[in-house]
């Protein structure tokens, strides 16, 4: 079975519709005029033109943008899920996703022409949406960019992917999230939340996307070699 390709998703729901049956704004694909107006608050802050005018006379600028356009298309259904993960929902109140954002800062690198691999990941953590503000300005985000980022869903997952002096977000929707938090915490999903870093780092490293699928497996099987009981 071929692997699910990004371009198959809608970017706020994410269920699977087919490119053919979504509608698109920029790299972005939908598939209903809801989910892309329950994005726009979001999105806006990602979708690129106004970017690329501003760096268009900087090759250096433009090359390191759309390298980072390729990695993120690369990696964007894999980081959903280590996103989720890394937060854990059953030991967060109910207040925790729209003040949480899953955080990955990358250097390029320049041993490899494959998309996955364009850039090595040298920070990753669940930051608070303070934090990214703060990033936000460093990196010159104008004041109604920023403030309109902070205008978003409760039950909107949010990721910011922070790679040399560029800042993208990424989003999807919990529509089930209410059932999430209810849910009973697991020792499995405590360890999840606290080691999912080096697993990501790794994948992200040799260019698996698909790491994914196999990290509850690979990391329940290092615990129980290491005699932790899940």
């Amino acid at each position: 079975m071929a692997p699910p390709n990004a371009k198959d998703y809608c970017n706020y729901c994410m269920k699977t519709f087919g490119r053919e049956n979504l509608r698109s704004c920029g790299r972005c694909r939908y598939c209903s005029r809801s989910c892309q107006k329950e994005a726009w608050p979001t999105h806006k802050q990602g979708c690129n033109t106004k970017l690329r005018d501003a760096i268009a006379d900087d090759p250096d600028a433009e090359a390191m943008n759309n390298a980072l356009s390729k990695w993120v298309n690369a990696w964007k259904l894999s980081l959903h899920s280590w996103s989720y993960w890394s937060m854990n929902l059953a030991r967060r109140e109910r207040d925790y996703l729209p003040t949480s954002v899953f955080f990955v800062k990358l250097t390029r690198r320049w041993d490899t022409q494959n998309s996955a691999q364009l850039f090595r990941l040298t920070e990753g953590a669940v930051l608070t949406r303070e934090d990214i503000i703060r990033k936000m300005h460093q990196v010159g985000a104008p004041q109604d960019s920023i403030d309109s980022w902070t205008v978003r869903g409760n039950d909107a997952v949010q990721i910011a992917v922070e790679a040399e002096g560029f800042l993208r977000f990424l989003w999807f929707s919990f529509r089930d999230a209410d059932d999430r938090f209810k849910r009973e915490p697991t020792r499995l999903a405590d360890e999840m939340a606290a080691q999912w870093l080096p697993y990501l780092k790794n994948a992200i490293e040799t260019g698996d996307t698909e790491a994914h699928h196999s990290f509850i497996e690979n990391l329940a099987m290092d615990l129980i070699v290491a005699g932790v009981e899940l």
